[in-house]
């Protein structure tokens, strides 16, 4: 008897356009048609795509019979005995989904017209496969208890002999090798890409695209980089120049170190030091260090080595499918489990698949962000984590700043202004970019309250300005005012952390 991994393998197997011919093939050449019609690849299929994976398995009797209507199929749910009316409960994978778009409450018991099935649930996330879906078979993702959800049928499945992984994200890892990469497609294939920025020589050259991209369709990103450093001190510089590159971005999962097997020798003696510069520059940076390579090559030159995440690589035979003997017997977050995938919107190569098995919020628990608006200069690149922002020695006025706080930190900041006094803003949180001084007006800042309303870090926020005639004035804390007031005293530089 199959098992709900043998239906999403063949599903996941569907995965695209090219696959419509297939499924109405398999569909028609089994017998007896449902209300004895042949389908045509005009017809609507998203049912024949259910119907046909079970067909392909040989487990029609799981579900009832086929269908490629979803109102008759739910029929032969119901006298399968494998019905599931309520459509707000948290289902498994292998369920099958059915949809009615008439109706966006709950309970919804009306006619259904769509149906797909479970790939995993994350968290409150159903994550599915449905055919017909814009033309192609092609993933999805509802909230539990979504409004259009009609209900559920739960087939009758042949033991596990295995577990389903049923919490894991789909990541894929991308780089120029996959070149333009059509995003509005990509985005709804996979929950989580990984993009490399740096190759230990230059960046990537689709580095900047490929992260714009994730950052307009909303899709989850980390961040990663193929180290080729052989010492500490080409570590240090290849680490200077991701940490730049990451200045503006947003990455909400952990930053990557790459380090691959090779015949070189030194490159693989001093992997561990290597790895260990990579942890403590990125996490000085305020971003979460984690490390990928190999399950080999961690095994003889990285175990244990210090990482707040491990993404490792196995593929068995590298058939595109994830096969678990395969998988490293460590406490992964991300197991990357073939190199040889097929994923809407690639055309130019392979992708290379994993399944991420934590979900972060965000990968900067303590990154503050902070730009200058200077005299002369304008709008300054973006600092962070205690750099100076603004100039020094150069006689020139601070007039503005934006702050981007941690997920989940929210700013109150008070500004003493040339002829305006004090002014306050309020509502500073991760992402809102709020300016805080003025631009155009030629107005210096004279001084700086910083306050947390909210801080989940358990780390106190503290800040530092540079200030006319009296340079680099004390480390305040946060509510300490910073600068002068009634002295004309232009500030000129300020650096803001956690600590």
């Amino acid at each position: 008897m199959a098992t709900a991994q043998d239906i999403l393998d063949v599903m996941r197997g569907w995965l695209g356009t090219a696959s419509h011919r297939t499924i109405i093939d398999i569909y028609n050449a089994h017998t007896p048609l449902a209300v004895g019609y042949r389908m045509t690849m005009q017809d609507a299929w998203c049912d024949a795509t259910v119907s046909a994976a079970f067909i392909q398995c040989n487990a029609v009797d799981a579900i009832g019979g086929t269908e490629c209507g979803v109102e008759r199929h739910i029929q032969l749910f119901k006298r399968a005995g494998i019905w599931e009316e309520d459509g707000t409960v948290t289902p498994e994978p292998g369920w099958i989904i059915t949809f009615n778009w008439d109706d966006k409450t709950q309970p919804n018991d009306g006619f259904a017209d769509h149906i797909g099935i479970v790939e995993s649930v994350v968290g409150s996330t159903v994550n599915t496969i449905e055919g017909n879906c814009n033309g192609r078979v092609a993933r999805c993702s509802y909230a539990v208890g979504y409004g259009n959800i009609r209900g559920y049928a739960k087939p009758k499945y042949g033991k596990q002999t295995k577990p389903v992984e049923k919490n894991y994200l789909l990541a894929a890892d991308v780089s120029e090798f996959q070149k333009e990469i059509n995003w509005e497609l990509f985005s709804k294939a996979v929950d989580l890409v990984i993009i490399r920025a740096y190759n230990g020589k230059r960046a990537d050259y689709y580095w900047e695209r490929n992260v714009a991209m994730a950052e307009k369709y909303k899709v989850p990103y980390s961040v990663y980089m193929f180290s080729q450093a052989r010492t500490t001190a080409e570590s240090k510089q290849e680490n200077a120049e991701l940490i730049k590159m990451l200045a503006g971005h947003r990455p909400q999962y952990p930053v990557y170190l790459d380090k691959e097997n090779t015949k070189d020798v030194d490159y693989s003696r001093t992997a561990r030091l290597v790895a260990e510069q990579f942890y403590d520059d990125l996490s000085a940076a305020g971003y979460i260090p984690g490390l990928y390579t190999g399950w080999y090559f961690y095994d003889k030159n990285l175990d244990g080595v210090k990482t707040d995440s491990l993404w490792l690589a196995s593929y068995g035979s590298n058939d595109g499918n994830a096969q678990d003997g395969y998988k490293p017997p460590y406490n992964l977050d991300g197991w990357q489990y073939t190199s040889v995938a097929r994923v809407d919107g690639v055309t130019a190569n392979t992708v290379d698949l994993s399944r991420w098995y934590k979900e972060y919020t965000t990968a900067l628990p303590t990154r503050i962000e902070y730009k200058a608006h200077c005299q002369k200069h304008g709008w300054m690149p973006w600092k962070h984590n205690g750099e100076w922002a603004g100039t020094t020695g150069e006689g020139k006025r601070l007039e503005a700043l934006c702050i981007n706080p941690p997920e989940g930190v929210e700013l109150e900041v008070l500004v003493h202004l040339q002829g305006i006094g004090d002014k306050t803003y309020t509502g500073i949180t991760h992402g809102n970019d709020i300016v805080i001084g003025t631009v155009g007006e030629s107005r210096r800042m004279e001084g700086i309250r910083i306050k947390c309303v909210q801080n989940p870090t358990g780390k106190r926020l503290y800040y530092q300005v540079h200030c006319q005639s009296y340079g680099d004035l004390p480390v305040c804390t946060e509510g300490e005012f910073a600068g002068t007031r009634g002295q004309s005293k232009r500030m000129e530089a300020i650096r803001i952390g956690f600590n």
